[in-house]
């Protein structure tokens, strides 16, 4: 498996959406999929994400070390805190966050 990483921060593209294909099964697919990428997410006056083919490298996927975050939080539900946690880069935002409502009522 393959996956598209960001040269700059390490992040995997596609990680955090249901709808676009972030593995892949050989390294000419994953070419592909950065092409059809540069297309869809071109540059537009509406704030959604730009991919540029330049800014990404195909890993193999046992080769790829997710970069650690350090993050300060609340708890959500008694307000007691602030913690320190490391989390990877990948799950900044999604439900493995701390700091988002859906950790806290899973």
């Amino acid at each position: 498996m393959y996956i598209l990483e960001n040269k700059q921060t390490g992040a995997q593209f596609g990680a955090k959406s249901f709808y676009t294909k972030s593995e892949f099964k050989t390294v000419g697919a994953a070419k592909a999929a950065m092409t059809r990428y540069e297309k869809e997410f071109g540059p537009n006056p509406y704030g959604r994400i730009v991919f540029k083919k330049d800014d990404y490298k195909i890993t193999a996927w046992e080769d790829y070390v997710e970069p650690k975050v350090t993050i300060t939080y609340n708890n959500k539900y008694d307000g007691s805190g602030p913690y320190t946690d490391s989390i990877g880069i990948n799950s900044v935002g999604t439900c493995t966050d701390p700091r988002t409502e859906t950790y806290w009522s899973m």
